[in-house]
């Protein structure tokens, strides 16, 4: 039987490595590997899984790069530079070797070459700050988009304000028009407990494998009410024929849930 390699980020001082038996339907710590403060947001390089980042979501923001072996074994910081603003909540590798960090509390963001800055600024609202979460920038207004995942030529957005998942085409190049929406559909739980509050958090859709054939995509309800026992729930779906179907919603215990995709060993 297979078994995962799972690493975790939070709001600590270390990158956390588990060992996941599906067989055994066991998680175990393998190992803490030190960090900068809160890196809350982890992502491998895109062509090269020995290089991971890590944000340090702090005021005085910052980004690092590390060595991690098949095992999950990381080095020491490699490289550790500014984010350019207050606290980064996301990184993400891009395919031309650069990594775009964006500042939740600083509205602003960073492209390294790699490493090397170039400054993007987003427009702060009217009266405040804008607090961008997210290394991709997509407007519907009410919404509140927070995070995508493009597969098979459609973009999928989550939107934590509506707790709602959109499909659609991806917008011509050059075009100030949006495309319409192919599937829109609500992520909230058919009977949530008394007291819960919920907002979007996470989407992954995993890529299909001779095992798991169907591109299923999941995504994450952040209890942000009263803290119970179910804690916070993923919903999975299928996207066929136009629609988007409810696979199943899953309560994980857990409060606060990232989802990240596994690697198999």
């Amino acid at each position: 039987m297979v078994s995962f390699t799972i690493l975790a980020g939070g709001y600590d001082l270390f990158v956390a490595t588990y060992l996941f038996n599906p067989a055994a339907s066991t998680l175990s710590l393998a190992g803490k590997y030190p960090t900068g403060a809160n890196c809350s947001w982890i992502t491998l390089h895109p062509t090269n899984e020995s290089v991971l980042y890590a944000v340090n979501q702090n005021n005085d923001g910052a980004v690092q790069s590390f060595s991690v072996t098949p095992e999950g074994v990381l080095s020491d910081a490699v490289v550790t530079v500014s984010s350019g603003g207050l606290r980064p909540a996301h990184a993400a590798p891009l395919t031309s070797g650069q990594l775009a960090v964006v500042n939740y509390s600083g509205g602003n963001g960073r492209i390294t070459v790699p490493f090397r800055p170039g400054v993007i600024t987003f427009p702060p609202p009217e009266g405040g700050v804008s607090h961008p979460h997210m290394a991709y920038q997509y407007k519907r207004t009410g919404s509140g988009p927070r995070h995508i995942v493009i597969y098979d030529e459609l973009l999928y957005t989550l939107h934590e304000l509506s707790s709602t998942l959109t499909v659609q085409a991806i917008p011509v190049l050059g075009s100030t028009n949006t495309s319409a929406l192919l599937a829109n559909v609500s992520i909230l739980p058919s009977d949530p407990p008394e007291g819960a509050a919920y907002a979007a958090g996470e989407i992954l859709i995993p890529t299909p494998s001779h095992k798991f054939p169907t591109p299923y995509v999941y995504v994450s309800n952040r209890n942000t009410g009263t803290t119970l026992p179910r804690g916070d729930s993923v919903a999975v779906f299928e996207y066929c024929a136009g629609e988007l179907k409810l696979v199943n919603q899953v309560y994980t215990g857990i409060v606060k849930i990232l989802l990240r995709e596994c690697q198999e060993n």
